[in-house]
């Protein structure tokens, strides 16, 4: 099983990264850390699920909150979801929101399974973050990170199609 992990701030492009992946790809899932944080603002907060309303510095928030329980918390969690997707035959799986040090050392340093690490860069990014929001950690952590096995530059056009193409190729 081949674990893709997708990283980069806000607005730069992970999600569109992960879905030509998924489209490219046989047997794929696209997962992410943010979804056992959206269960909690769905529960605690007045937020709808809506994207397009969604309160970062509250998921911000709650992230750092369920690292300070436990910092395998969502890492552990994503990980047993992995263990049911190879189950039922997946066969590559995209974490679509990577943003730490920790997430990225967590499943590279796994033998089990073939881990691609992805940056996404942008110029421009398609955000509307507060300076509070752009100055959290989950923003900056991974500025200096140079692990990466790939990076891809997203200048938000049909580049980014061949870009994530130049990385299935690389890794065959």
């Amino acid at each position: 099983m081949r674990i893709f992990l997708v990283a980069g701030k806000a607005g730069s492009g992970k999600n569109e990264v992960a879905s030509l992946i998924k489209n490219k790809l046989d047997k794929t899932v696209i997962t992410s850390f943010s979804k056992y944080i959206k269960l909690f603002a769905l529960e605690l907060s007045n937020w709808d699920g809506n994207d397009e309303n969604k309160p970062r510095e509250f998921l911000q928030n709650m992230g750092d909150t369920l690292r300070a329980v436990d910092e395998d918390f969502m890492t552990n969690r994503l990980l047993e979801d992995i263990k049911v997707y190879d189950k039922v035959g997946i066969k590559n799986i995209v974490i679509s929101d990577v943003r730490l040090v920790h997430e990225l050392e967590y499943f590279t340093k796994m033998k089990e399974y073939e881990v691609i690490t992805i940056r996404v860069n942008a110029k421009e990014f398609k955000r509307n973050l507060t300076d509070s929001e752009k100055l959290h950690h989950t923003e900056l952590e991974l500025d200096n990170y140079d692990k990466f096995n790939y990076v891809i530059n997203n200048s938000f056009d049909e580049s980014l199609e061949k870009e994530v193409n130049k990385v299935l190729e690389g890794m065959k």
